[in-house]
């Protein structure tokens, strides 16, 4: 299978940790990716993220996602110039009951790779389409060395400090190869 990335979804929202309900979320595109499938389970996949792509929808201060979405790009954040991609590599695959999985993998962000796991549902769509999809993925960005404001790399920030772990959820489709 390969993804659709014109109806394959992932949105994201980070958060200030002294500052009640400040919040910013928004969205960015899934770029690429392929699943294989043996037997009817799924083997082997990965997806790409496209990080230039990153576009807040609401911002905790109420205005400003044009900014936002520049910083979040720059160095101090994901740095999209020199890395314009993360990657997930799919590992493991387990559970299976009521179409919930335990996926277990790595993801690339910034040049680093971590060890990331989540669950998820995952369902054909008749014989030529596979959806997967994973609400409230929880992610430390200081594991990917994203420091800006972080109260892991620097003292005193005051309220400045946002919250290291931060939230993913996608939809992602995939269409068998040959139907594409």
């Amino acid at each position: 299978y390969v993804l659709d990335p014109a109806v394959s979804v992932m949105t994201w929202a980070g958060s200030k940790k002294i500052i009640k309900d400040y919040v910013d979320r928004g969205s960015i595109s899934l770029q690429s990716g392929t699943t294989v499938v043996v037997d009817g389970k799924v083997a082997s996949g990965s997806v790409v993220v496209d990080m230039n792509s990153i576009a807040p929808s609401s911002t905790g201060r109420g205005g400003g996602q044009d900014g936002l979405a520049r910083h979040l790009k720059s160095a101090d954040f994901f740095d999209a110039e020199v890395f314009p991609t993360a990657t997930f590599i799919l590992s493991k695959l387990t559970g299976g009951d009521n179409g919930m999985y335990r996926v277990e993998g790595t993801l690339t962000l910034k040049g680093v790779t971590e060890a990331v796991a989540f669950d998820a549902t995952v369902k054909s769509q008749g014989e030529d389409r596979i959806v997967m999809d994973a609400r409230s993925i929880q992610l430390d960005r200081s594991k990917w060395q994203v420091k800006y404001g972080s109260e892991t790399f620097f003292d005193n920030l005051g309220d400045a400090i946002i919250n290291n772990v931060f939230e993913v959820s996608f939809t992602a489709v995939g269409v068998l190869a040959a139907t594409r």
